[in-house]
């Protein structure tokens, strides 16, 4: 199967700039079988911000209930019209910690972990991770060393490898990734997981980075049992397989 493993869009945060279901057609038209939504979590996105160089967002709410509905808002109207076109999306998320630029991606949440966890985004990442362990689910983090943005935040570091699952390629066009930083730091930790995905957030985004599994899935569980059997291959628009 054909995966888009890192899916952003318009109702999840400011960057996201295509609807779910867009998203979800424009994914289908071009082949794929399933895609993860991974929109935004992190305290500028639940609380809300204001930037000059970015603009103005609401946040999600202020109790778990509001938090955790708002956050679903978009996987609920992607998977509508993925059931319409016969593709598969699955719920992910693209966490980011207060305090820290780094990114972590969640394979294998579902709508009840965003409830029980609105407030994740203020714990440590010992914490999440020990989280993480104790659910079964999957923490990589999410273009670890990209460039920073002047004004709005710093570069991305990686960080603690034995509190990760493994670390993205991300191939988004948009971004200074620095995969050669990543590709060293997977060739010293053998034993980790990588992933690939295209960080979509705009059209011409569609289809840069997937994986393609040696099985079918069904749901994210079986996602998540693929990833870890590294039943899988990474490939790039630019580079072809990748792993």
């Amino acid at each position: 199967m054909k995966i888009e493993m890192h899916v952003h869009t318009s109702e999840g945060s400011l960057c996201g700039k295509v609807a779910a279901s867009e998203v979800v057609r424009q994914y289908a038209g071009a082949g794929f079988d399933a895609i993860v939504l991974t929109n935004h979590y992190g305290a500028m996105i639940v609380d809300g911000f204001e930037h000059e160089a970015v603009g103005k967002w609401e946040g999600f709410g202020d109790t778990p209930q509001e938090r955790s509905k708002r956050y679903l808002k978009a996987w609920r109207s992607a998977c509508e019209t993925a059931d319409i076109l016969g593709i598969k999306v699955f719920l992910g998320m693209e966490l980011t910690l207060t305090g820290g630029v780094e990114d972590y991606l969640l394979y294998g949440i579902d709508e009840d972990f965003v409830l029980r966890h609105s407030d994740i985004y203020k714990e440590p990442l010992t914490e999440v991770a020990r989280i993480c362990r104790a659910e079964d689910i999957l923490l990589i983090q999410a273009h670890p060393c990209r460039d920073g943005y002047p004004g709005f935040s710093r570069e991305c570091r990686l960080q603690d490898a034995r509190l990760l699952d493994g670390v993205e390629l991300n191939q988004s066009p948009d971004h200074g990734n620095n995969n050669d930083k990543v590709w060293q730091w997977i060739r010293e930790h053998p034993g980790k997981l990588v992933t690939a995905g295209s960080d979509y957030h705009k059209p011409h985004f569609l289809g840069c980075g997937w994986i393609e599994t040696e099985d079918d899935v069904e749901n994210i569980r079986e996602l998540v049992d693929c990833l870890k059997a590294r039943r899988y291959h990474c490939y790039s628009k630019m580079e072809g397989r990748l792993i």
